[in-house]
């Protein structure tokens, strides 16, 4: 079985900035395809900054209350 898509865009991570583009672009009516590891590149970071009402928490604590509303 041969599945060929086409995508108009190819998001590469699928965090905050990610799903957002996503969003607009699906909207949009286009075709969207986001690749995620599911390793955000901040999961070192000690604590966020300038993240409106998250501003000095974890950024592994702003993904799980994220995640828990879905």
């Amino acid at each position: 079985m041969k599945d060929d898509k086409n995508f108009d865009v190819i998001i590469i991570g699928g965090s905050y900035a990610g799903l957002s583009a996503a969003m607009a672009l699906g909207r949009s009516l286009r075709q969207v395809l986001i690749i995620d590891s599911g390793l955000p590149c901040n999961r070192q970071t000690p604590h966020s900054h300038n993240f409106i009402t998250h501003d000095g928490e974890k950024p592994s604590v702003i993904a799980k209350k994220r995640k828990s509303r879905y």
